[in-house]
């Protein structure tokens, strides 16, 4: 009977059995492909001949090679992470970079995640993919960055750092998870900004974002307030004194400042109450769920994809394309097919950019 009530969670553990399995295996890419690719021609052949079945059989080996493709699906998950760890990149030349979230301020330096596109060494060019962090010395310049603005600096992309003592913790290996390849400090006079890029309409979120932080700069009240509001509001904690971050630790209430799946459920009641009427007009039945969905990601946007915030948005997601069809929706299955997706996600190697040249960036006034 829990079997029968909870099937994604079978499949969820079988995707775990092969992220662990390929986690201490270390199988080769070609493998795993290829046991996914014997497994979906049974499957395939299963379909076909399903009516020459029996019965009872015909499920059992459906069952079987269902949880075969999901270990497979997480082996090559795990192996596709594993390879883009390997692939560092590091080196001396002149980078072109895209900024690829909200810049924020630390201790000595301005920290910007971004997206590598190129490199040039002398006069040629090569295209390049995957993330690097930079380490922008804070000036005026730096601190306008926003997300898809396009830098050329010249300077070493360093290799991620290893952990030097046991049980220490890894930093350079959190990175990685995180798809980071390499680090970068760059002074203010080793870099140009070109054009702006990025996705359209994730730029404007961003940049509403950006507008929404300013104007709760604005508010008439205490510095302490602003920056609270700017963390419970929109997930920004980097404006956050130290000394009110050791508060809020200290009275174990840290979590109170991230923008988590409490705010998500909150916002899905209160749209859900909104958009009611929705549900009386003509196709309404999928309309007020795939609004609300719609919404949801928005939020998650303006949050800044904060890890919390989109796996409540996940599983809130699941929850309102079930309400579509009218049927009754387990939380507890969005949450299985929300981990189903979120555990199998961001596994994909960067892609290079499609241009081949800085449009808008020049490279001579990058000299070093």
């Amino acid at each position: 009977m829990f079997w029968t009530r909870f099937p994604l969670l079978r499949l969820l553990l079988a995707l775990c059995l092969g992220i662990g399995l390929n986690t201490y295996g270390d199988w080769p890419l070609s493998f795993i492909l290829t046991g996914l690719g014997a497994a979906f021609s049974l499957w395939s052949f299963l379909l076909l001949f399903k009516a020459h079945i029996p019965r009872p059989a015909y499920g059992y080996l459906f069952g079987a090679l269902a949880l075969t493709v999901f270990m497979g699906l997480g082996a090559l998950a795990q192996g596709l992470m594993q390879e883009r760890r390997a692939q560092g990149v590091h080196g001396a030349a002149r980078w072109w970079v895209e900024i690829q979230e909200f810049p924020h301020p630390t201790e000595n330096t301005i920290a910007a995640s971004a997206r590598l596109l190129g490199s040039w060494q002398g006069d040629s060019f090569k295209k390049r993919a995957g993330k690097v962090l930079l380490y922008l010395e804070p000036d005026s310049a730096a601190r306008r960055l926003r997300y898809g603005d396009q830098l050329v600096f010249k300077g070493t992309i360093e290799p991620l750092p290893q952990a030097l003592n046991p049980q220490q913790f890894d930093y350079g290996a959190y990175l990685a998870d995180k798809g980071v390849m390499g680090t970068a400090y760059v002074a203010s006079s080793r870099w140009t900004q070109g054009q702006r890029g990025g996705w359209p309409l994730w730029r404007s979120f961003m940049d509403l974002r950006l507008y929404l932080l300013e104007v709760i700069r604005g508010w008439p009240v205490s510095k302490v307030t602003r920056e609270v509001a700017q963390a419970l509001l929109l997930g920004y904690r980097a404006a956050l004194a130290d000394d009110l971050r050791q508060s809020f630790a200290q009275a174990g209430t840290m979590h109170v400042l991230a923008v988590s799946g409490l705010h998500v459920g909150i916002i899905y009641l209160v749209l859900q109450y909104l958009l009611f009427w929705l549900r009386r007009v003509p196709g309404g039945r999928w309309l007020q769920p795939l609004i609300i969905a719609v919404l949801l990601w928005g939020f998650a946007i303006l949050a800044g994809f904060a890890p919390s915030v989109v796996r409540a948005v996940v599983m809130f997601t699941f929850v309102a394309l079930g309400r579509c069809f009218d049927r009754y929706t387990s939380v507890y299955n969005a949450l299985l097919a929300s981990a189903i997706v979120l555990t199998s996600a961001d596994s994909a190697p960067a892609r290079p950019p499609a241009s081949k040249a800085c449009k808008g960036c020049s490279v001579s006034m990058v000299t070093g």
